[in-house]
């Protein structure tokens, strides 16, 4: 072999470990991005226990229990598996918040919205 066939095949190595480096480089701002954006959510779920802590004190004695609302075994035990007891808890939160929790989905949501208007209805009465 040559010494320019040896050159040629440097450089051509030398190229592939530059595209290498700059692929490396990228993965790791993609997962330093991603870690950040773990460390939002972890906030914003301290943030939302909290709001739900201070929903708990505020409406100590007003509670109704979920099961008033007479929801289906599934969406119930998954509620009160995230130790969501009382429907003023439940009232205060979001869809987003709710999708959250294990076992509820889109349908879920529905379902426990549903239920709360006709809750609703009935002690407006």
């Amino acid at each position: 072999m040559n010494n320019t066939n040896m050159t040629h095949m440097v450089v051509s190595l030398m190229k592939d470990v530059i595209e290498l480096k700059k692929k490396i480089h990228a993965l790791e701002e993609e997962t330093a991005n991603q870690k950040k954006e773990v460390q939002n959510l972890k906030k914003e779920i301290c943030v939302l226990k909290q709001k739900k802590e201070e929903k708990v004190n505020n409406n100590e004695n007003s509670k109704t229990s979920v099961e008033m609302l007479n929801l289906s075994p599934r969406i119930f035990n998954a509620l009160k598996r995230a130790q969501i007891e009382y429907v003023e808890d439940l009232k205060g939160m979001s869809e987003q918040e709710l999708i959250m929790i294990r076992d509820l989905g889109k349908k879920a949501c529905e379902e426990i919205h549903e239920k709360l208007k006709e809750f609703d209805k009935k002690n407006s009465q």
